[in-house]
């Protein structure tokens, strides 16, 4: 198995998605971005993450079935701008969490690279973000 990369970013907004990335990398956490479903599938087909942070509604498919497909190759946090999905919904999806629009992108910056850095555990970080 190859090497964990730090996170993979699933946005179909290609400029919230150089936002994120560009804030995220400055920040020392290194971070490969999917536009679509299918490029996160072929991305997590060849790579396990670290954390998978992934938008619901992508323009072939969704961030539920991207997590229900992959969370036991690596953790995914979940979120949207709409009630897609509840809180419950997720977990049982396997999400660690379901996060609301708009995302405090430092917060959640400062919370994943303390995780990286083996700081907190996942149960560490699901607190902090909940």
């Amino acid at each position: 198995m190859s090497e964990k990369h730090s996170i993979l970013l699933i946005e179909d907004e290609e400029d919230l998605a150089e936002i994120l990335s560009f804030i995220f990398n400055n920040i020392g956490i290194e971070t490969e971005v999917a536009l679509t479903y299918n490029e996160a599938t072929s991305k997590l087909s060849d790579n396990p993450y670290r954390i998978v942070l992934s938008d619901m509604r992508l323009p072939d498919g969704t961030g539920a079935d991207l997590c229900k497909a992959y969370h036991h190759q690596s953790p995914f946090i979940l979120y949207s701008g709409f009630s897609d999905i509840s809180k419950k919904e997720a977990l049982d999806l396997g999400a660690l969490a379901i996060l609301s629009k708009p995302l405090d992108i430092e917060l959640l910056g400062s919370h994943m690279k303390t995780f990286l850095n083996g700081e907190i555990d996942e149960n560490q970080l699901v607190a902090r973000l909940a």
